[in-house]
């Protein structure tokens, strides 16, 4: 298979320059986008070089971040962070409307004040059927794939073996920082249930573990924090019912439950979660944003910051002693732009 084709039929088509022809599936050639030149108003001073060095940090202020121009088509499926040694790496899925593979593709922060993400192109490009994505601080990619748990880099891509397990729909996906371990919650808006990634090597499998939470719950977001612990924040339509949030060991023991975040209730419709510097960071209904430590307890509750009307936000994404970041797409004079990111302080 020449490198760039598009393939409808298989889970992964390629990895990258270096891997490409790893399948050999059937598919027409890509199609790509037109390429939009970065809004000179959205450059905040920080390079865009995939040659300048990679960085972390949390900033002062909100602001935007320079990024480089992508196909204006493409719409977010997913995106991940991961901080380690200095050095912030954002992934981000995105897909074709028109097609059922998403290609994932990797930046590095390239500044905090002013703002910017590189493209990596050491990282290449992997292209799979897949609703999310999580990695590890050593670059391994792990997907959500129609339910299967795919580790889709580096090459070539494992099956997790499922022990004892078969996914559903409406799943989340949420990998350790180190790599070791990782979570699967699955028809998280009927009666969820829980299941444990765990990797040795080149192999990885996943494994069912007890579910503790009380029924009914819905489940709005997960996160795999350092010492392997799983938090979970649960949501729902009811807006009167106080929501709650759980911190849940490897063996499926609930350790500890989440503070309040508001003096009457929790929060009242989150949704999402993800690390955020020493924590976790939950977004709430309509456009809130709560910080935990990692313990749980209560350190900020604040609206988003304003958002500029040339700026379509989607989700919110963080990770372990890294910034908080909200992925959006740039709006031009002839509608989308490209990649659009925002990048939020914390404490």
């Amino acid at each position: 298979m020449a490198w760039g084709a598009r393939v409808r039929t298989c889970f992964v088509v390629s990895i990258s320059v270096a891997t490409a022809g790893l399948l050999a599936c059937e598919g027409g050639p890509v199609e790509m986008g037109e390429v939009v030149p970065d809004d000179p108003d959205w450059r905040s001073g920080a390079s865009t070089d995939p040659r300048a060095p990679c960085v972390t940090g949390r900033p002062s202020s909100t602001a935007y971040c320079a990024s480089p121009a992508e196909e204006r088509e493409y719409e977010p499926v997913h995106q991940w962070t991961t901080t380690k040694d200095g050095c912030t790496q954002l992934y981000v899925a995105s897909r074709d409307p028109k097609e059922n593979v998403a290609r994932v593709r990797r930046y590095r922060m390239t500044g905090v004040e002013p703002c910017g993400f590189a493209r990596d192109e050491g990282f290449g490009e992997v292209h799979a059927h897949l609703s999310a994505i999580s990695a590890t601080e050593d670059g391994a990619v792990f997907a959500l794939g129609p339910r299967v748990v795919r580790r889709i880099s580096p090459g070539p891509a494992v099956d997790c073996t499922p022990r004892d397990v078969t996914l559903g729909d409406h799943a989340l996906l949420a990998m350790a920082p180190g790599g070791r371990t990782g979570y699967v919650v699955w028809d998280r808006t009927t009666e969820p249930k829980l299941a444990k990634v765990l990797v040795s090597g080149q192999s990885c499998e996943v494994v069912a573990m007890p579910a503790e939470l009380p029924e009914g719950r819905w489940i709005g977001g997960i996160v795999a924090d350092r010492a392997e612990q799983l938090h979970i924040v649960e949501t729902g339509t009811n807006l009167s019912l106080d929501k709650q949030g759980w911190i849940v060991s490897s063996d499926g023991e609930v350790l500890g439950r989440y503070g309040p975040s508001r003096a009457d209730h929790f929060m009242q419709a989150p949704s999402g979660m993800t690390p955020c510097g020493s924590g976790t960071c939950v977004t709430d209904y309509p456009d809130m944003l709560a910080v935990f430590d990692a313990e749980g307890r209560s350190l900020q509750v604040d609206n988003l910051p304003m958002r500029d009307n040339r700026f379509s936000p989607g989700e919110i994404v963080g990770s372990a002693g890294g910034p908080l970041l909200r992925l959006g797409w740039r709006n031009g004079p002839r509608g989308r732009a490209g990649l659009g990111i925002q990048i939020i302080p914390t404490p």
